[in-house]
């Protein structure tokens, strides 16, 4: 997914339905880059979920929902890595 400044609902749809789809396999925690670690990241994408709706019209977050987007494409490279 590349950086936008606002995301479309369908966007942010598909990408909240595959978190909670997910919610239970994912790690109980993941290493994003040298600088960023979720210790708890189901906490992290419950808070993330509950938080997007407010949050989706508004540019100031885009780079918020960049993000779970690319720790998403992170987390499926990992387990395509496992199989």
């Amino acid at each position: 997914m590349e950086f936008k400044k606002v995301y479309t609902a369908e966007e942010l749809q598909e990408l909240s339905a595959w978190y909670e789809e997910h919610l239970d396999s994912l790690p109980a925690s993941f290493e994003y880059d040298d600088a960023i670690q979720f210790t708890d990241l189901h906490e992290t994408v419950k808070a993330f979920l509950s938080f997007m709706d407010k949050g989706k019209e508004n540019s100031t977050f885009g780079g918020f929902f960049y993000m779970f987007f690319r720790l998403k494409e992170k987390l499926m490279e990992g387990e395509a890595e496992k199989a």
